[in-house]
């Protein structure tokens, strides 16, 4: 990387500064010596004094010579701080309501624990964050994008590529085999979890509900529900909310399980491939007076707090953000020894009263097939339509 000739002055004068802190010398050499030293001209070791002057880390005093400032110490460790510009999305609800807050909030507390300098940007779509990441960031600076429900274009793609002389993750969205640093959690087997518990209750009759924009995470989470219920010969419904990315998920929700509830019985189990559609989901089957937990039982996925703080707890599939928070700032430190890194987090089950207060974690039912116990444990290591060949 290209380092310009007053940035290299810069950066020597502030090692000298630190090496005479650490040997308790004030006084510096004369900006002659220290051009002499450098093999700079006179005129940039001047220009960047006068910087470090403005700064308040050194003085200058008439007839006697250039010192080091009282605060020096302190603007210096200001200095020493990385910068990471985190773009997310807008922010509309709550960190309880909402995982994309609470993640956005768990990455800004790590942030400024671990003392980065951290700018949170809220965008709108995957065309401003490129446009603003271009204007505010430069070579060193850090990157995490937080994407909104937008997908990805080939385009867009080759745009983050362009971004290889700085360290760039993007959170929470799976982008399969791509040279850019990636980190989420392994929605496949989020589905797959879901599926089993209906099962170890011996439920059959389930549905998904689709209260999430098309992505591809939410395909994942799908396709492994799917997965599970066709090795047992189960055909879910499907209740789509039709959400789009800007969308208030709760209310849309909510009315898509009205209308279905017109023209079809409840399922008697529901998976939700959100907590907040879920929030929305219960909202309907209150005002219908369908008992949730005995007539109709629920999962979700994510693991909101407001799951845990209903009358009625949610039962979820929780997405393990600390795991992630961890994996994102442990890869920015390691940055140059482990470039381009994808990483995968499983989730795990939070029981809730939503599957009824008397739901036993082992009460399998009679007509679930035993020999589907290894798939199930191993989770999606094995292959789909060998196990069903096997077992027809």
């Amino acid at each position: 990387m290209y380092t310009s000739l007053s940035e290299e002055a810069r950066n020597y004068i502030l090692e000298l500064i630190r090496r005479y802190l650490a040997d308790g010398i004030k006084k510096l050499p004369t900006e002659r010596e220290i051009a002499s030293q450098l093999i700079a001209s006179y005129a940039t070791v001047r220009l960047v004094t006068r910087q470090l002057e403005a700064e308040g880390i050194i003085r200058k005093i008439r007839g006697s010579g250039t010192y080091i400032s009282d605060d020096a110490p302190r603007i210096i460790a200001g200095l020493q701080r990385k910068r990471l510009f985190f773009f997310h999305t807008y922010m509309l609800h709550e960190p309880e309501l909402d995982f994309g807050v609470w993640f956005i909030r768990e990455i800004e507390k790590e942030a400024k624990k671990k003392n980065w300098d951290i700018r949170s940007i809220a965008v709108g779509s995957h065309n401003e964050f490129i446009r603003k990441s271009r204007a505010l960031t430069k070579a060193g600076d850090a990157i995490l994008y937080l994407p909104p429900g937008e997908e990805f274009l080939p385009e867009h793609i080759g745009e983050l590529s362009h971004f290889s002389d700085r360290p760039l993750i993007v959170l929470d969205r799976e982008l399969g085999d791509l040279s850019i640093s990636n980190i989420s959690t392994d929605n496949r087997r989020g589905g797959m979890i879901a599926a089993r518990r209906f099962l170890e209750l011996g439920i059959r009759d389930v549905a998904i509900f689709i209260s999430e924009p098309p992505s591809r995470q939410l395909q994942s989470r799908i396709q492994g529900f799917c997965e599970i219920a066709e090795l047992v010969n189960i055909r879910p419904a499907w209740i789509d909310c039709h959400i789009l990315p800007d969308d208030d998920r709760i209310t849309l929700s909510s009315r898509a399980m009205d209308e279905f509830l017109k023209d079809n019985p409840a399922p008697a189990g529901i998976f939700a491939v959100s907590d907040t559609g879920a929030l929305g989901l219960l909202a309907s089957l209150e005002a219908h007076q369908i008992k949730v937990g005995d007539e109709v039982k629920i999962i979700g996925f994510d693991g909101l707090a407001f799951g845990k703080q209903q009358n009625i707890s949610l039962a979820t599939v929780v997405q393990p953000v600390t795991e992630m928070v961890q994996a994102v700032f442990y890869t920015l430190e390691h940055w140059n020894s482990m470039p381009h890194t994808i990483q995968q987090f499983a989730p795990y089950f939070r029981e809730g009263n939503t599957l009824g207060k008397n739901s036993l974690k082992n009460s399998y039912s009679n007509d679930f097939i035993p020999q589907y116990m290894n798939f199930l444990q191993k989770g999606p290591g094995t292959h789909l339509k060998k196990n069903l060949q096997t077992n027809e």
